[in-house]
Protein backbone atom coordinates (compact mmCIF):
# COMPACT_ATOMS: atom_id res chain seq x y z
CA UNK A 1 0.00 0.00 0.00
CA UNK A 2 1.22 3.64 -0.56
CA UNK A 3 1.31 6.23 1.62
CA UNK A 4 -2.04 8.15 0.47
CA UNK A 5 -4.20 4.94 1.61
CA UNK A 6 -2.94 3.96 4.59
CA UNK A 7 -3.29 7.79 5.44
CA UNK A 8 -6.99 7.36 4.52
CA UNK A 9 -7.89 3.93 5.66
CA UNK A 10 -10.70 4.18 8.49
CA UNK A 11 -11.59 7.91 7.26
CA UNK A 12 -15.05 7.91 5.96
CA UNK A 13 -14.84 9.99 2.97
CA UNK A 14 -17.04 12.90 2.51
CA UNK A 15 -18.43 14.95 -0.87
CA UNK A 16 -20.40 15.51 -3.41
CA UNK A 17 -20.67 13.04 -6.46
CA UNK A 18 -21.35 15.52 -9.77
CA UNK A 19 -24.90 13.76 -10.44
CA UNK A 20 -25.39 15.04 -6.69
CA UNK A 21 -24.03 18.46 -7.53
CA UNK A 22 -25.96 18.97 -11.04
CA UNK A 23 -29.25 17.95 -9.27
CA UNK A 24 -28.27 20.83 -6.58
CA UNK A 25 -26.97 23.45 -9.69
CA UNK A 26 -30.69 22.40 -11.33
CA UNK A 27 -32.84 23.03 -8.29
CA UNK A 28 -31.66 25.98 -7.90
CA UNK A 29 -31.83 27.40 -11.21
CA UNK A 30 -35.59 26.80 -11.17
CA UNK A 31 -35.94 28.28 -7.56
CA UNK A 32 -34.32 31.07 -9.18
CA UNK A 33 -36.02 31.26 -12.51
CA UNK A 34 -39.62 31.20 -10.06
CA UNK A 35 -38.54 33.68 -7.85
CA UNK A 36 -36.93 36.39 -9.66
CA UNK A 37 -40.50 37.86 -11.29
CA UNK A 38 -40.99 38.48 -7.87
CA UNK A 39 -37.93 40.05 -6.90
CA UNK A 40 -38.46 42.99 -9.86
CA UNK A 41 -41.86 43.71 -8.42
CA UNK A 42 -40.46 43.95 -4.46
CA UNK A 43 -37.39 46.45 -5.76
CA UNK A 44 -40.43 48.40 -7.67
CA UNK A 45 -42.30 49.00 -4.54
CA UNK A 46 -39.33 49.47 -2.49
CA UNK A 47 -37.74 52.00 -5.11
CA UNK A 48 -41.56 53.75 -4.77
CA UNK A 49 -41.71 53.85 -1.10
CA UNK A 50 -38.12 55.70 -1.16
CA UNK A 51 -39.21 57.90 -3.98
CA UNK A 52 -42.34 58.69 -2.38
CA UNK A 53 -40.76 59.12 1.03
CA UNK A 54 -37.62 61.90 0.11
CA UNK A 55 -40.46 64.20 -1.78
CA UNK A 56 -42.16 63.91 1.63
CA UNK A 57 -38.72 64.71 3.13
CA UNK A 58 -38.23 67.75 0.81
CA UNK A 59 -41.80 69.20 1.00
CA UNK A 60 -41.60 69.24 4.89
CA UNK A 61 -38.17 70.17 4.93
CA UNK A 62 -39.12 72.96 2.68
CA UNK A 63 -42.30 74.70 4.19
CA UNK A 64 -39.51 74.88 7.44
CA UNK A 65 -36.77 76.58 5.47
CA UNK A 66 -39.64 78.84 4.66
CA UNK A 67 -40.67 79.90 7.57
CA UNK A 68 -36.87 79.82 9.08
CA UNK A 69 -35.36 82.32 6.02
CA UNK A 70 -38.64 84.40 6.01
CA UNK A 71 -39.06 84.13 2.24
CA UNK A 72 -40.79 82.20 -0.56
CA UNK A 73 -39.04 78.86 -0.90
CA UNK A 74 -40.27 77.01 -4.49
CA UNK A 75 -39.90 73.30 -5.68
CA UNK A 76 -40.22 72.25 -9.13
CA UNK A 77 -38.35 70.86 -12.32
CA UNK A 78 -36.72 73.88 -13.68
CA UNK A 79 -36.08 73.99 -17.87
CA UNK A 80 -32.72 75.14 -19.16
CA UNK A 81 -33.54 79.10 -18.64
CA UNK A 82 -34.65 78.31 -15.14
CA UNK A 83 -38.71 78.18 -15.51
CA UNK A 84 -40.72 75.58 -13.59
CA UNK A 85 -41.96 73.11 -16.02
CA UNK A 86 -44.50 70.47 -15.14
CA UNK A 87 -41.98 67.83 -15.50
CA UNK A 88 -41.52 66.31 -11.88
CA UNK A 89 -39.94 63.00 -13.33
CA UNK A 90 -36.63 64.13 -14.60
CA UNK A 91 -36.03 65.66 -11.06
CA UNK A 92 -36.18 68.78 -9.23
CA UNK A 93 -34.77 71.96 -7.45
CA UNK A 94 -35.21 73.33 -4.46
CA UNK A 95 -34.59 77.28 -4.46
CA UNK A 96 -35.19 80.81 -2.38
CA UNK A 97 -37.77 82.45 -4.40
CA UNK A 98 -36.53 86.43 -3.63
CA UNK A 99 -39.29 87.34 -6.92
CA UNK A 100 -41.86 85.00 -5.67
CA UNK A 101 -42.21 84.76 -9.47
CA UNK A 102 -41.26 80.79 -9.68
CA UNK A 103 -38.17 81.42 -11.47
CA UNK A 104 -34.55 80.62 -10.51
CA UNK A 105 -32.87 84.24 -10.95
CA UNK A 106 -29.71 85.92 -10.35
CA UNK A 107 -30.21 86.23 -6.06
CA UNK A 108 -32.38 82.73 -5.77
CA UNK A 109 -30.02 80.62 -4.39
CA UNK A 110 -30.24 76.70 -4.47
CA UNK A 111 -30.63 74.88 -1.46
CA UNK A 112 -31.42 71.13 -2.85
CA UNK A 113 -31.57 69.36 -6.23
CA UNK A 114 -32.62 65.68 -6.99
CA UNK A 115 -32.44 63.48 -10.03
CA UNK A 116 -34.92 61.74 -12.46
CA UNK A 117 -36.92 58.91 -11.00
CA UNK A 118 -36.38 55.62 -12.36
CA UNK A 119 -37.12 55.34 -16.08
CA UNK A 120 -39.97 52.73 -15.94
CA UNK A 121 -41.43 55.19 -13.33
CA UNK A 122 -43.92 57.50 -13.69
CA UNK A 123 -44.61 60.93 -11.06
CA UNK A 124 -48.04 62.84 -12.05
CA UNK A 125 -47.92 66.06 -10.24
CA UNK A 126 -50.77 68.44 -10.09
CA UNK A 127 -48.52 71.65 -10.57
CA UNK A 128 -45.54 72.69 -11.93
CA UNK A 129 -44.31 74.37 -8.97
CA UNK A 130 -45.20 74.29 -5.08
CA UNK A 131 -44.16 77.63 -3.14
CA UNK A 132 -44.01 77.87 0.67
CA UNK A 133 -44.60 81.58 1.37
CA UNK A 134 -42.86 82.71 4.87
CA UNK A 135 -45.87 81.35 6.93
CA UNK A 136 -45.69 78.40 6.18
CA UNK A 137 -48.46 78.09 3.79
CA UNK A 138 -48.49 77.39 -0.19
CA UNK A 139 -51.44 78.70 -2.81
CA UNK A 140 -50.46 75.40 -4.82
CA UNK A 141 -52.27 72.84 -3.14
CA UNK A 142 -52.65 69.50 -5.10
CA UNK A 143 -51.50 65.75 -5.33
CA UNK A 144 -47.90 63.76 -6.09
CA UNK A 145 -49.04 60.44 -7.41
CA UNK A 146 -45.69 57.65 -7.96
CA UNK A 147 -46.30 54.48 -9.89
CA UNK A 148 -43.63 52.18 -10.10
CA UNK A 149 -43.11 49.93 -13.68
CA UNK A 150 -46.69 50.97 -14.85
CA UNK A 151 -48.70 54.25 -15.22
CA UNK A 152 -51.79 52.26 -13.46
CA UNK A 153 -49.69 50.29 -11.11
CA UNK A 154 -51.50 48.65 -7.84
CA UNK A 155 -48.37 49.84 -5.85
CA UNK A 156 -48.55 53.35 -6.67
CA UNK A 157 -47.96 55.75 -3.54
CA UNK A 158 -49.64 59.37 -3.41
CA UNK A 159 -48.92 62.41 -1.53
CA UNK A 160 -51.27 65.37 -0.90
CA UNK A 161 -50.37 69.08 -0.06
CA UNK A 162 -52.66 71.84 1.75
CA UNK A 163 -52.97 75.60 1.74
CA UNK A 164 -52.31 75.53 5.07
CA UNK A 165 -48.39 73.37 4.06
CA UNK A 166 -49.62 69.93 5.58
CA UNK A 167 -48.19 67.39 3.21
CA UNK A 168 -49.77 64.14 4.28
CA UNK A 169 -49.39 60.74 2.44
CA UNK A 170 -52.41 58.00 1.38
CA UNK A 171 -53.31 55.04 1.63
CA UNK A 172 -51.58 53.00 -0.98
CA UNK A 173 -53.02 51.63 -4.26
CA UNK A 174 -54.38 51.93 -7.46
CA UNK A 175 -53.97 55.60 -7.77
CA UNK A 176 -53.65 56.32 -11.61
CA UNK A 177 -50.27 58.39 -13.36
CA UNK A 178 -51.71 58.66 -16.62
Amino acid sequence: MDKWNIAMEGKKQTGLTLVELLIAVSIAAILLGVGAPQLSGLMANARADNEIDTLYQDLISTRYLAMAYQNNITVCPLDEKGSCVNQWQDGYTVFVDDGGDGVLGEDDEILQQRSAIHPQDALKVSHSQIRFSPDGFTMNTGTFIYCPLTANSDNSRKLSIYRTGRVRYHDNGSHSCS
